[in-house]
């Protein structure tokens, strides 16, 4: 079976104070997984090494997502090898770039979800995700300043500034831009709950 999020022996220190230790387990696709502990006992430090917010001491944590973006980075790694293109993981910026391919593909993934439950049709949602995705980007067609005013919104343009090794400067910053990622899931899947909450009342 499918595994969402997996975390391996995961640790985490901050000076002398240990917040996870060795903390292992799955999460699996179709099943509720609770996550319960006192205060201090290293929730929210685990989900911040998940979210690739805080870096491990020892151990990993692979969301499904960010295992797909390295996946295809190292597969864009030996074609580009063939022509002496390659770039390696020890360069600036390239694993929070595969850290933020990885991140979009599970916000692209969340807004087909929210948009699937809105249609009640999962072709329909398909569809509606890459309509939400690529529609928006029209507007990049409009004369400047109007194109970056806009652009700078789309799902498109914001993901291309979080993973970008050389952001534009004329968009958004990388954070204001994850923001604007986050923004268009957390949007639908909330009129999708207001939604099935009033339609199937």
């Amino acid at each position: 079976m499918t595994v969402v999020i997996e975390v391996d022996r995961l640790s985490k220190r901050f000076g002398p104070v240990t917040a996870v230790d060795d903390l292992s387990f799955t999460v699996r696709p179709g099943h509720v997984t609770g996550f319960l502990g006192p205060n201090g006992a290293g929730k929210t430090t685990t989900l911040r090494v998940i979210l690739g917010l805080d870096a491990p001491t020892s151990g990993r944590a692979l969301v499904a997502g960010e295992l797909v973006a390295f996946v295809s980075f190292f597969l864009a790694q030996a074609i580009l090898a063939r022509h002496h293109q390659g770039v390696s993981l020890g360069h600036p910026g390239v694993p929070g770039a595969v850290l933020a391919a990885g991140l979009l593909l599970c916000l692209c993934a969340l807004l087909g979800l929210a948009l699937g439950a809105i249609v009640r049709h999962t072709a329909g949602g398909i569809a509606a995700t890459i309509a939400v995705i690529v529609v928006p980007s029209i507007l990049g067609l409009l004369p400047a300043p109007w194109s970056g005013r806009f652009g700078r919104f789309t799902l498109l343009d914001a993901g291309g500034q979080v993973t970008a090794l050389h952001p534009a400067a004329d968009l958004f910053s990388p954070g204001v831009s994850l923001l604007v990622l986050l923004a268009w899931p957390a949007a639908a899947l909330a009129a999708a709950a207001v939604l099935i909450t009033c339609r199937d009342a």
